[in-house]
């Protein structure tokens, strides 16, 4: 109970809505002339808000039933940043694609919505009878581990901080990509 809270409030902060960063700013793009990633961080900064507003849940858990993660702890918060920064470069490239490609948020919804149930969320990966593999190549779960494991007063391990590692490198080079060279036609696909 104690980790489930606070794994759903990062889960559903970080990946609902990464269209509307580009997209929900129509208006704004349309008349003034400020950087595109200024709607990321907008949006971004929002999501962290919600997530601080839902976290209070995690310290009144852990003050009533008198839980000490230890030093430990102390490790969520550069991991909260590195996913943050993941969050950021994954709502500059999907919302680049959803503000060129109108459909595209439907698609990320049940994409979003299929990662659920494939992420261990909800069931620990030791209760269900399915290979290793399965939740070691899934991205959002190491995403998840790297702030998880801090609160629950462990350590994460050396795969979940490479699989971090990997995954920034990979969103940070994509969203870069995209949007170095699609930026100038932001403002017409909106």
């Amino acid at each position: 109970m104690r980790h489930r809270a606070s794994d759903l409030g990062l889960h559903v902060e970080l990946f609902d809505g990464e269209w509307y960063a580009v997209f929900g700013a129509e208006a704004y793009i349309k008349q003034i002339s400020l950087p595109f990633s200024l709607y990321v961080y907008r949006a971004s900064w929002a999501k962290l808000i919600m997530l601080a507003h839902n976290f209070i849940i995690y310290f009144g858990i852990i003050l009533y039933f008198r839980i000490w993660p230890g030093a430990a702890a102390l490790l969520a918060i550069p991991a909260l940043c590195i996913v943050a920064f993941n969050g950021m470069a994954i709502s500059l490239t999907i919302g680049m694609i959803s503000a060129r490609f109108r459909d595209i948020p439907q698609v990320i919804n049940s994409v979003v919505q299929i990662l659920f149930f494939v992420t261990p969320l909800m069931w620990k990966p030791d209760a269900v009878k399915i290979p290793a593999y399965v939740t070691e190549l899934n991205p959002v779960y190491h995403l998840l581990q790297i702030v998880r494991a801090p609160l629950l007063g462990e350590v994460p391990t050396a795969s979940n901080y490479a699989a971090v590692g990997l995954v920034t490198l990979i969103n940070v080079a994509l969203s870069g990509l995209l949007f170095s060279r699609y930026r100038a036609r932001i403002a017409y696909w909106v």
